[in-house]
């Protein structure tokens, strides 16, 4: 076969890379100042810029991570579902994009989803404080504490600033029953962000573990005072008052934390406790139910014999187990 080459070919392989160069930096230009309007507050505007860009760089997969990250942002998750998901169909790899993806799946309570695209951005190597963290989260929840806290360490490394780094890893060094090195952690968490309720409430939980509830009661109220919706401390406080048996009290606290956030199941489990330490069994089985149609997992506790045995449940609810 012969190969023919004439000045039409000879233009063509001259101007058409150079097309495709300026068309990329343009794009380029242009996705740098959507960022910086949208970082100044103009949604709208640089939802526009972005969306030109793939007018004439259909291609350009940044812009299709950005625009779905300013999508989320503004709350319209399956748009920004459907960029991420079109810049990952281009590009497998694309890091940045799976990490994204994967915090929506996070936020939207699709945890398994999360980690999926967690776990290939971590094996593609994206280095990410929040990446580590996000993925920190899932896996304790799933017991790998050991790979959970090495997450954190690389965090640390990238940044040894980020209250959220020593608020995770102190968590996770209270559920390998390493109080002390915990409480260092969540100390410097809050040394370096003292306005989230949530860090004073994570501390009292480490001062419960280390049986000193006058000091996890003082953690409790000052994460009421920065947020009284707050639900979490109240449920601490629920189960500081079961340890003092003042059972009224913890029912108190239990049933407050319940109606601040009616998805929290494990104060409607604790409630149930406290209603057996009380000798009121149709109540502890009520709870029970609920606990575990709420996707509590009763199967860890001493309870779950008393449950099997005493509490009738709907089939719906036994699937769970």
């Amino acid at each position: 076969m012969k190969i023919v080459i004439n000045k039409y070919t000879i233009l063509f392989l001259i101007f058409v890379p150079l097309i495709i160069g300026c068309n990329f930096f343009k794009a380029r230009q242009m996705n740098n100042e959507a960022i910086q309007i949208f970082n100044n507050g103009h949604t709208e505007k640089a939802i526009n810029i972005l969306d030109s860009i793939l007018d004439f760089a259909p291609t350009y997969l940044t812009a299709f991570n950005n625009l779905g990250y300013i999508h989320e942002s503004v709350g319209n998750t399956d748009t920004a579902l459907h960029y991420y998901s079109y810049a990952i169909k281009i590009m497998p790899e694309f890091e940045e994009a799976l990490h994204n993806r994967g915090n929506l799946y996070y936020n939207l309570g699709k945890e398994d989803l999360a980690y999926i695209d967690f776990m290939k951005a971590y094996k593609l190597g994206f280095q990410n404080k929040n990446l580590f963290n996000s993925l920190s989260l899932i896996l304790r929840k799933k017991g790998q504490l050991e790979f959970a806290l090495e997450l954190i360490n690389k965090a640390l490394v990238l940044d040894n600033n980020y209250a959220t780094s020593y608020d995770n890893k102190a968590m996770i060094l209270t559920d390998l029953n390493i109080f002390k090195l915990a409480l260092k952690n969540e100390n410097l968490a809050i040394s370096l962000d003292s306005t989230k309720a949530s860090r004073y409430n994570n501390r009292a939980w480490i001062f419960i573990k280390m049986r000193k509830f006058k000091l996890a009661l003082e953690d409790c109220h000052r994460a009421i005072v920065i947020d009284s919706n707050y639900a979490h401390p109240y449920n601490n406080i629920g189960y500081i008052m079961d340890e003092y048996k003042d059972y009224e009290k913890a029912i108190n606290n239990y049933t407050k934390a319940i109606e601040l956030n009616s998805n929290f199941n494990e104060p409607v489990f604790n409630r149930g406790v406290t209603y057996l330490n009380v000798g009121d069994t149709i109540k502890a089985c009520n709870d029970f139910n609920k606990a575990v149609q709420m996707g509590f997992d009763i199967k860890k506790y001493d309870y779950y014999k008393f449950y099997v045995k005493n509490c009738p449940a709907t089939e719906s609810f036994r699937v769970v187990l």
